[in-house]
């Protein structure tokens, strides 16, 4: 009974929040991050196979972050792969890789000391590919994509206050902490695809780099983490990443992707 009066005591003095005004000073520098996830996704190419691919995900993302009360500025590249099968079978390999650019303002009239809402654009462009050798003379495949986003980001921040207790003869020190949770939403305005002129089954490999280009198709993408920051400035942050991706073309150009990936991310503060 003790154990579990215990256990409880130390859950709820974890996420126990401030009473009184959080200083928000020490979100604010310029920060170079970078982390690592994994989880799970899908994909599918109407162009090599109707089969639909599931396996294990992992990203890797590495960026710059200039971050204080009135904007938000980002410049990072990330990484992206999917190991998947089907019909316990066939496997795939994909990667991408892309580059973003984002600036989020803040709206004064939602944003308080302890909370913020900021609004802006984010600008992606990248290159993926796939590779399936049992497709033969179509076993490689190389897309190009550019996406113009609207963005939205929420940030809560809140402290635990440090504290010091005793239960039973044992005595228990909880330091002072200080934590943002964020939730950021990307939803498509633009999105530009290079897909190949052709099913893949091609006679001269030069073939590989002719290209159909179009605009449409819906590619959202969200975050959902808590940050922690350190004594020295630095921090740790620990988030759920969504991203789904169709060109919505119903044709041999119809490409779908999905993945969910837990990372974990370290932010390095730089003044």
């Amino acid at each position: 009974m003790k154990i579990f009066k215990l256990t409880l005591f130390l859950l709820l003095g974890s996420i126990s929040l401030s009473a009184g005004e959080v200083d928000t000073s020490y979100t604010n520098g310029k920060f170079l991050y970078s982390g690592i996830g994994s989880g799970f996704g899908s994909f599918k190419d109407v162009g090599t196979s109707p089969l639909t691919y599931q396996g294990i995900s992992a990203i890797v993302p590495l960026g710059f972050l200039l971050d204080n009360a009135k904007y938000n500025f980002e410049l990072n590249t990330t990484l992206s792969y999917l190991g998947g099968s089907a019909a316990n079978y066939y496997t795939l390999q994909y990667f991408s890789g892309e580059l973003n650019v984002s600036y989020l303002r803040s709206i004064p009239l939602f944003t308080t000391p302890k909370l913020k809402f900021q609004t802006g654009a984010r600008l992606s462009t990248g290159v993926s590919g796939t590779y399936n050798p049992s497709y033969q003379n179509a076993s490689f495949n190389i897309d190009y994509y550019a996406s113009l986003y609207a963005g939205a980001k929420m940030i809560y921040l809140f402290e635990r206050p440090e504290r010091d207790f005793k239960i039973s003869f044992l005595r228990y020190h909880l330091p002072h902490r200080q934590y943002a949770v964020h939730f950021c939403l990307d939803i498509p305005v633009l999105l530009f695809n290079g897909r190949p002129t052709h099913p893949y089954v091609i006679e001269d490999d030069m073939e590989i780099f002719n290209r159909h280009y179009f605009l449409g198709g819906f590619h959202l993408r969200s975050n959902l983490g808590i940050k922690r920051y350190l004594k020295n400035g630095n921090a740790f942050e620990i988030s759920y990443v969504w991203d789904m991706l169709t060109t919505g073309s119903k044709d041999l150009y119809l490409l779908e992707t999905a993945s969910h990936n837990l990372l974990m991310s370290l932010y390095f503060k730089l003044d």
